[in-house]
């Protein structure tokens, strides 16, 4: 497998994971929010 693959894939996976953190985080504010 390309490494360019991989690095790619490991970026979104980690931009995902800290957006999933952000939202667990904001969601006491946001109560309407899906």
């Amino acid at each position: 497998m390309n490494k360019v693959i991989l690095w790619i894939l490991g970026g979104i996976y980690l931009i995902s994971i800290i957006i999933l953190i952000v939202e667990i985080i904001r969601a006491p504010e946001m109560d309407d929010h899906i």
